[in-house]
């Protein structure tokens, strides 16, 4: 509900006692201050600053471009009326976008939104503990951005609020999903709950379940398996993306990814959810399953369909599977991975526009809140415009070299002998040590067994004598290797922090909100919000007797 009855008069006096409130340190982030108290239940998280100044961003420019495509949507129907091909004259567009922050806990994503990003129509707060939306509903007063015709706030079920808002007269623009954990639960009514080229922006924390540590509960979550590899990051972006495409699906609607990330202990992915039967049609292309040889970094990607033409229409033809069925350069079994979103998992125009942007912003022409990750967005955004967009998955150098039990060779050479062999080489924004290729796993080993005539494995007897590392080594080079560095690669690079380390020790998840005070609440003879497990209260039993100590 929109507080109507809230005077002007009132929001002065709530926001000065708001601020004179004790033991409370304000937090400045990039327009929007906070007054933060640790002994709350809803709590500020300074790991995620780059989430929400990458975010921010993001939806700077969504909300651009979709002006600029209503507009020129408009234009076209009402040249068509003009000229007598239409019956009635079209409305004009909507002025600005709406936006629905779904689990807002302290409201400051959506206080900088409101902020930062012009054109905003409503904005809507919501969150299931009525602490946090009591507390954003502070903040928004403290940062001076409380418009009665712009913020509604919302104390409910995330899932019942996108669900109420399935018809396309009450469609949100944006929909961002920022939850502990997995996002699963929400997904299918957030690809209902967006408006047709609305975006979408989620994040996953789950990354022991994407990773591989948990396959079955992966399975059951996200409709995939995945496999403990060492491009666990990439494979969890793509099986988020797979989860939200067979989700859209349903409603013959499909998604197209503008930008996807793996950072810190995250995923996050922004992609447009577009209303499109025939496209629908064609997802089956971009999906794919891997196969992972059991002995080796070996792996092999199997599209689910191929395009196929018949008498004039189009058509998905279902592929069979090639190969033995054993790794071809170990002879060992496989493992199935999948299935996964195959297709590209970034746009390359829009990374360079928010590249160009950020770097503006990080340079003369700075805003008046500077960004506080900006050197470190700039890194990353230069990482990702560098990556082959068309090639699934990577491999892991260090990786390479131990299943030889030779020394690791430097990324330039690598990078030479496959580019020198008229492949394409590339890294991944989250491993420095990746190496992502449309090279096959033949021509890759071929480099690895000829820097191993370069440079012999050395070390203990122990060491050297593996089976894998003699099967792969004893078979015969097809390729023709030149160490030579191309002249694509000799100019300059940029010079940028690619990988940043982390700026402080323990950088990590915080623990998921509310877990003391709920048992203090319930010690004190309150009612519980939620349900406690038997894990969180000894935790919480140990934590209080360690205070009152």
């Amino acid at each position: 509900k929109i507080f109507r009855s809230m005077s002007n008069n009132i929001m002065d006096e709530n926001k000065m006692n708001f601020l004179s409130e004790k033991k409370c340190v304000e937090i400045c982030e990039g327009s929007a201050r906070m007054m933060y108290d640790e002994s709350e239940a809803v709590f500020y998280n300074k790991v995620q600053v780059l989430n929400r100044d990458i975010s921010t961003q993001v939806i700077r420019l969504f909300a651009e471009k979709i002006e600029s495509e209503k507009n020129a949507k408009y234009l076209k129907k009402l040249e068509n009326s003009q000229k007598g091909n239409s019956v009635r004259e079209p409305y004009p567009p909507s002025k600005g976008i709406s936006i629905l922050d779904g689990l807002a806990a302290t409201g400051l994503r959506s206080v900088r939104y409101i902020k930062e990003i012009p054109g905003i129509r409503t904005i809507t707060i919501n969150d299931l503990s009525t602490a946090a939306t009591e507390t954003a509903q502070k903040n928004f007063i403290a940062n001076d951005v409380f418009d009665k015709e712009k913020v509604i706030i919302e104390n409910k079920d995330a899932t019942i609020l996108m669900y109420e808002h399935r018809e396309s007269t009450k469609n949100f623009d944006v929909i961002d999903l920022d939850p502990y954990g997995t996002a699963v639960p929400f997904i299918d009514a957030a690809v209902q709950a967006v408006s047709d080229g609305g975006l979408l922006c989620v994040t996953c924390t789950d990354m022991t379940v994407l990773s591989g540590n948990f396959p079955e509960v992966c399975l059951a979550k996200y409709g995939s398996m995945p496999i403990k590899a060492r491009y666990l990051h990439e494979m969890s972006l793509r099986i988020l993306l797979y989860s939200l495409e067979i989700a859209a699906n349903k409603y013959k609607r499909h998604i197209v990814p503008w930008l996807s990330m793996s950072v810190d202990f995250y995923v996050r992915v922004f992609v447009r959810v577009f209303e499109s039967a025939a496209e629908v049609k064609n997802s089956c292309l971009k999906r794919a399953l891997a196969f992972q040889s059991t002995q080796c970094p070996s792996f092999t990607i199997q599209p689910l369909a191929a395009a196929a033409f018949n008498k004039g229409t189009y058509a998905a033809d279902i592929l069979r599977v090639s190969g033995s069925g054993k790794c071809e350069e170990t002879g060992g079994n496989l493992k199935i991975v999948g299935p996964f979103w195959a297709a590209p998992i970034h746009d390359q125009a829009v990374i360079d526009e928010l590249l160009q942007r950020v770097e503006c912003e990080h340079c003369e022409q700075s805003l008046p809140y500077p960004l506080a990750t900006a050197e470190r967005m700039v890194g990353l955004l230069t990482s990702m415009a560098e990556e082959l967009k068309d090639v699934p998955l990577h491999y892991n150098l260090p990786e390479l070299a131990a299943t030889l039990r030779s020394s690791v060779p430097s990324q330039l050479e690598m990078r030479s002998a496959l580019v020198n062999a008229g492949y394409r080489v590339s890294s991944f924004h989250h491993d420095p040590d990746a190496v992502k290729t449309d090279a096959p796993n033949s021509v890759l080993w071929d480099v690895m067994r000829a820097y191993c005539q370069k440079n012999p494995p050395k070390g203990s007897c122990k060491k050297r004598d593996s089976k894998v590392a003699a099967a792969i080594l004893a078979r015969p080079c097809s390729t023709v290797v030149d160490f030579s560095v191309p002249a694509i690669l000799q100019g300059p690079k940029k010079k940028v922090l690619r990988f940043p380390p982390n700026p402080e020790a323990n950088w990590g998840p915080k623990r998921r909100a509310g877990r003391l005070q709920e048992v203090d609440a319930a010690q004190e003879g309150g009612d519980l919000q939620q349900p406690v497990s038997r894990k969180q209260r000894r935790r919480a039993a140990k934590e209080l007797a360690v205070k009152n100590s």
